[in-house]
């Protein structure tokens, strides 16, 4: 008895490991190819409970180096969200630009971080955000992410960011409260 306890320790472990290992190959692969595609078109789809069908919405992600984003939204009432460093810049046609800075809304701060750890491939940063599980079949992997900070898990529950290769396909977005988000990830720019 003793003798398969232990030998189920030492199959967890392995299994641990190379899992680990996956993690690390997937972060290289995305790190690469980050390195030569950083715009990306999506489509967005949130659904809020009070409402009876989703919000549907397309745009371009950009990155540029390791600390901005862009994020664009098309169509009348688009939207420019750019993130550098630690300001978020909220451009809305016929607004004026509306700066913050990210250390007064940590959620916001870490959610930001959130996505250019995805798109850059930063292991690390995800880990200390988030419990990050991996799981891979033949279809692709799929990263679940649950919240270890306590600013970011009042707004969200979890995150699955799912893919092929190198490439994000999806990034699924559960809200605290319930409401969902979905980007699909439909070309390189």
């Amino acid at each position: 008895m003793v003798i398969a306890f232990l030998a189920g320790m030492s199959a967890v472990a392995v299994a641990g490991q190379e899992t680990a290992a996956a993690l690390d190959r997937l972060m290289v692969r995305i790190a690469a190819a980050a390195a030569t595609s950083q715009i990306v078109r999506f489509r967005e789809e949130k659904s809020l409970s009070f409402l009876e069908s989703p919000l549907v919405s397309y745009g371009r992600l950009r990155m540029e180096g390791p600390d901005k984003m862009i994020r664009e939204t098309e169509g009348a009432g688009g939207t420019r969200y750019v993130v550098s460093s630690s300001v978020l810049v909220v451009e809305e046609a016929g607004r004026e630009p509306r700066e913050m800075r990210l250390d007064d809304f940590p959620a916001l701060r870490d959610l930001m971080a959130t996505m250019r750890a995805l798109f850059s491939g930063d292991r690390a940063l995800l880990e200390h955000l988030y419990q990050v599980d991996l799981e891979v079949s033949e279809a692709g992997w799929t990263l679940n992410l649950t919240p270890r900070e306590k600013d970011i898990s009042r707004f969200i529950s979890a995150l699955r960011v799912s893919g092929r290769g190198a490439r994000i396909e999806t990034i699924e977005t559960r809200e605290a409260g319930g409401d969902r988000d979905l980007m699909t990830i439909l070309d390189d720019g």
